[in-house]
């Protein structure tokens, strides 16, 4: 469903040069978290600049720094902590175990894929 990797946008568009906004996606406020409180209140936290909506976000791209990226005990929140972890130093993925759920090599194949960093 395309509406997975609403998560993943909402963290490319932190790290693009343009403000983005998304809409039509209240509905992932009722999954495993309000994943679209969650992506604000965590980009927010890195020094971005994200808007809440009823029915979406809006990302105005900053120079974030690292910190802890809490996952709310969510796979999706836990893979964009970590492709925002690619871009940013020291961003710590919070639980990034949760990633089981859907992919449960992702750690393993995460460490190969960085060359056992």
């Amino acid at each position: 469903h395309a509406s997975e990797l609403v998560p993943t946008l909402v963290g490319l568009a932190a790290l693009a040069d343009s403000p983005s906004r998304l809409r039509g996606i209240g509905h992932m406020r009722g999954h495993e978290t309000d994943r679209l409180a969650a992506l604000a209140t965590e980009i927010n936290r890195l020094g971005g600049k994200v808007t809440e909506f009823p029915d979406g976000l809006e990302i105005h791209p900053r120079p974030l720094r690292g910190a802890r990226f809490r996952t709310y005990g969510d796979h999706r929140m836990a893979t964009t902590g970590a492709l925002l972890g690619l871009a940013v130093p020291g961003i710590v993925v919070e639980d990034i175990g949760t990633v089981a759920k859907t992919l449960p090599t992702f750690t393993t194949l995460w460490t190969a894929m960085l060359g056992g960093v």
